[in-house]
């Protein structure tokens, strides 16, 4: 697994006619006996993961596991995929400015924050989070929290918005 830290400076990242641009981006990563944890931290984003895990393989077991909620989207990988224990966060200061360069018709709005943890061995994922504001094409929707559990038999997921439009 990786151990140790990267930084890329003035980097730019483009799409088609989109341009994003970030002063830096830092990668951490730190293993202990018990516990590993990733960083990755920019001017915009902050994302950290930590529990029992290896890096290369944290996609994959991610993947695995929500294709069994979504197999239509996501298809479940090939080869061995380890069961994995793992935190994660993911803030945005800004995720309007990355989300653009991908997606032009979604807009969120500042303060993005979602947490969660899977455990692969026991099966279970749990996600939460707040979207102050996003839009998708015409559907408008303002003060987003969810929260959800779930297992492979099956995911309770919790949506709540102060306001729901569609123009």
């Amino acid at each position: 697994d990786i151990v140790g830290q990267a930084a890329l400076k003035e980097l730019l990242l483009v799409s088609g006619q989109d341009t994003l641009s970030y002063d830096s981006l830092v990668f951490n990563s730190v293993r202990e006996v018990l516990e590993n944890f990733v960083s990755i931290t920019s001017n915009n984003l902050r994302v950290t993961v930590n529990g029992l895990f290896f890096i290369d393989e944290l996609v994959n077991s991610t993947q695995k596991y929500l294709s069994y909620y979504m197999s239509e989207y996501i298809p479940e990988p090939t080869g061995y995929t380890p069961d994995q224990q793992f935190d994660f966060s993911i803030e945005a200061a800004d995720p309007d400015e990355l989300v653009s360069v991908f997606l032009p018709q979604l807009r969120i709005s500042q303060g993005l924050k979602i947490m969660g943890s899977l455990d692969g061995a026991a099966q279970r994922l749990e996600l939460s989070g707040n979207i102050p504001f996003i839009q998708y094409k015409n559907l408008l929707a303002k003060n987003i929290s969810i929260n959800s559990s779930g297992d492979l038999s099956g995911m309770n997921f919790s949506l709540h918005a102060n306001q729901f439009t569609s123009n």
